[in-house]
């Protein structure tokens, strides 16, 4: 017998990498609650480029651990004491959320992991390898000093037997994140406390020093997933000035989400996420609100468009909650890229255009009724067509611009009786790779002059506005930025910018080409083009929208939200505004 029960002892130990974690601890003796090693310190690193074994970028002294911000990775090194024993160890880390149980960290990229986005997690960092040598820089403990290792995207530390056998220390640093959206979805918020252990093989915390801290979110922090391929999606605001906006929690839980924001875009959070439209992943979604509080979303997905509503706070039932969960408008074939824009007509109805394989078709809601059959929006042209964008207009009349594979951009007006005017030539040189396939951005009307303002990217990069009253032909094109904008950021085929009117202006932001810092010109005369400014700098921008917003600060602002660098994941949603009278 008691051979046997060396076997499976030495089972135990050398197959416990293999096990659940949950049932590894439920194994341990019970008896030893705590591993027979030891944290001696621990030391928060902010400086998350900084090399592994250079003395600096410190955030605190030694076991003390500062607030972190959310969506902002940062390092945390422990060094560790074994006890006398002679085995080989692996460590873990668990973390703590407010007050709930104590949770096993997993490994996972920020911002764009491949399977999973949780609340806190291990992620890579650029300054080291994983396994790459740890020297003894805490220098606490009086054993004799190991190499421990840097921990880079990986749920536990290399194997290390202690050296004398009697015991040694070694040192362990751990890249990680908090986010502010995680799957499921779960939030976190401003001032929620959080604690980080590290436990051995057999899920046996290390008693010692153990870094607890709080999490701060940034004014104007978002976080959360951009939607892809967005036509307008705010931010709309309310008679009171509250601010609503559409996105998602994370890349790996494609939830559609309503987000509001009370304070003037400083913090924001979901409302009604009980109702969350069923059909999600936003991709090719286009957006516009209705005199009684009501924000209409077009959105397409690989087989059918659907129509989704929320009613904001100043819809005089439904407040704060959605009316329409999914409602298709139609199946169709599956597009190459996924794109759809929608408006509204003085007379309550909506002007939907959306793809269907490789055309574009429309489709119309009457107030009070149903949605009309889809119909080809087509010309008789033989390439396919991408890149809708449609305005109302204040007669009824609709106008509608698109772009066809060879690289060019055409319009056409559905006039007031539903019928189609015949198609004109916008613009000759838009592209034709993959890339640049949304090269039109959202059109925008502008009153005081009565025409219709389309902003679009050529393929020599920069931007062109051209200008057209009802019925007439589309002015020259003028060019509108000073340098390059990107295109195809993060896999949306689009041009990162985004144009607004107000009153005799016209307000483009566009992110540049060359370092992904987001610009803005405000034009009042396109024959004197003002020189771009630098509105955002340091950050790898990918999408920009926004809208005028009149109740925000006792005047009229451009608030936009944009992506900060988040490569197509999560995290990097930011708010601003700008103020429109002193620009």
């Amino acid at each position: 017998m008691k051979s046997i029960n060396v076997i499976l002892a030495g089972i135990f130990l050398t197959g416990s990498a293999f096990l659940p974690r949950q049932i590894i601890a439920q194994m341990a003796d019970k008896d030893s609650v705590y591993s027979t090693d030891q944290v001696t310190a621990f030391r928060v690193r902010s400086d998350f480029e900084m090399d592994l074994d250079e003395d600096l970028g410190w955030a605190m002294p030694l076991n003390n651990a500062p607030v972190q911000t959310v969506d902002a990775p940062f390092r945390i090194r422990f060094e560790v004491e074994s006890g006398a024993s002679f085995y080989r160890r692996q460590y873990s880390l668990q973390y703590r959320w407010n007050d709930a149980p104590w949770t096993y960290m997993e490994a996972h990229e920020f911002p764009y992991p491949s399977a999973a986005s949780p609340v806190m997690s291990m992620v890579s960092c650029d300054a080291f390898f994983f396994g790459e040598e740890a020297d003894n820089l805490i220098d606490v403990s009086k054993r004799p000093a190991n190499p421990g290792a840097g921990i880079n995207l990986a749920p536990t530390t290399p194997g290390w037997y202690p050296e004398p056998a009697t015991g040694a220390s070694a040192e362990w640093e751990f890249a990680l994140v908090v986010r502010r959206w995680a799957d499921g979805p779960q939030l976190v918020r401003d001032g929620d406390r959080f604690a980080v252990r590290l436990v051995d093989h057999l899920g046996r915390p290390l008693p010692g020093p153990t870094p607890e801290f709080s999490v701060e979110v940034p004014k104007g922090h978002l976080g959360g997933t951009f939607v892809e391929t967005p036509a307008r999606i705010g931010p709309y605001e309310s008679s009171k000035g509250e601010l609503y906006f559409i996105m998602e929690p994370t890349e790996t839980d494609n939830f559609f989400m309503m987000v509001k924001s009370i304070d003037g875009g400083e913090s924001w959070f979901e409302v009604d996420a009980e109702n969350r439209p069923h059909i999600s992943d936003l991709e090719g979604l286009g957006s516009v609100r209705s005199d009684d509080g009501i924000i209409h979303i077009v959105h397409q997905i690989s087989e059918g468009v659907y129509h989704h509503a929320f009613a904001t706070s100043d819809h005089s039932k439904s407040k704060d909650r959605w009316m329409v969960d999914s409602h298709l408008i139609t199946a169709h074939e599956e597009p190459p890229t996924q794109v759809a824009d929608v408006t509204l007509r003085p007379d309550g109805s909506l002007v939907a255009v959306f793809a269907a394989g490789d055309q574009l078709q429309y489709s119309i809601l009457e107030p009070k009724g149903n949605w009309s059959k889809a119909q080809y929006l087509n010309h008789d042209y033989p390439m396919g067509f991408t890149n809708p964008s449609v305005v109302g207009l204040p007669d009824g009349t609709v106008d509608v611009t698109y772009k066809s594979f060879d690289g060019k951009g055409w319009s056409r007006q559905l006039l007031t009786d539903n019928s189609l005017t015949l198609p004109q030539q916008l613009a000759h040189n838009l592209g034709t790779t993959e890339s640049e396939g949304m090269a039109i951005l959202p059109l925008a009307y502008l009153p005081g002059e009565k025409v219709t303002v389309a902003v679009f990217r050529q393929a020599d990069g920069y931007l062109y506005l051209s200008k057209r009253s009802s019925g007439q032909a589309w002015s020259e094109p003028v060019r509108v930025s000073d340098r390059p904008v990107v295109t195809n950021a993060v896999d949306s085929d689009q041009a990162g910018a985004d144009m607004v009117v107000w009153e005799d202006q016209i307000i483009v932001t566009f992110i540049s080409e060359e370092d992904r810092d987001i610009y803005l010109v405000n034009i009042s005369d396109t024959d004197q083009i003002p020189e771009a400014q630098l509105l955002v700098p340091n950050i790898d921008g990918s999408w920009v929208r926004g809208s005028v917003l009149d109740r925000q600060k006792g005047f009229p602002v451009y608030g936009f939200i944009y992506d900060a660098g988040s490569k197509g994941g999560s995290g990097y949603n930011k708010y601003i505004s700008i103020d429109l009278e002193t620009e």
